[in-house]
């Protein structure tokens, strides 16, 4: 994942999901990966979304409410 792909994700997860088509006014581990195969075309799991999050330095706004 490049520098470019990671500071989307950072500047979309400040972003109210709403923005993005999600029914919702949390991010969360599943919704943030429905948005990533959206728009990379790509299914990541559960934990490797979770480590892009850290590694953009948002995991800390991923609820952890299921969704």
């Amino acid at each position: 994942m490049n520098d470019e792909t990671l500071a989307w994700i950072a500047a979309t997860v400040k972003e109210s999901p709403r923005v993005h088509g999600i029914e919702s006014d949390h991010w969360t581990n599943a919704r943030l990966r429905i948005v990533l195969r959206r728009r990379l075309g790509v299914e990541y799991s559960r934990r490797y979304v979770w480590e892009i999050a850290t590694r953009a330095g948002v995991a800390d706004l991923l609820t952890k409410l299921r969704s």
